[in-house]
C-alpha cells in the first residue's frame, strides 16, 4: 500500500495532469516551483518527491476532488503561521 501526504499550499493547484488508462483516472498535482513537498511510504527516509497524485474511478470524480482543494486553498495556512 502506497500512503502519500502533503500540505496543501505546497502543490501548485494549476499544474495538474490527468491521465485516463482505461480501468481509472489518475490526477497528478506538482509541488510548487519544483520543490519536494510529497511524502511518502516510499520516500520516508530518501527524501520526498515533487507530485502528489490520487486515484478515481472517472474524470469526474478527479475534478470534484480537486474543486474542493480549490475551494478550502484560500483558507489552509501559506506557511506563514495564519490562517487566512
Amino acid at each position: 500500500m502506497l500512503v502519500q501526504g502533503a500540505a496543501l499550499a505546497n502543490l501548485d493547484l494549476t499544474n495538474v495532469h490527468t491521465f485516463n488508462n482505461g480501468e481509472c483516472v489518475v490526477v497528478s498535482l506538482q509541488c510548487k516551483d519544483g520543490a519536494q513537498c510529497v511524502r511518502s511510504t516510499t520516500n520516508s527516509s530518501d527524501g520526498a518527491d515533487v507530485v502528489w497524485a490520487y486515484i478515481v474511478n472517472t474524470t469526474e470524480q478527479g475534478n470534484r476532488i480537486l474543486n474542493a482543494l480549490w475551494a478550502i486553498a484560500p483558507f489552509y495556512p501559506d506557511g506563514s503561521g495564519e490562517i487566512h
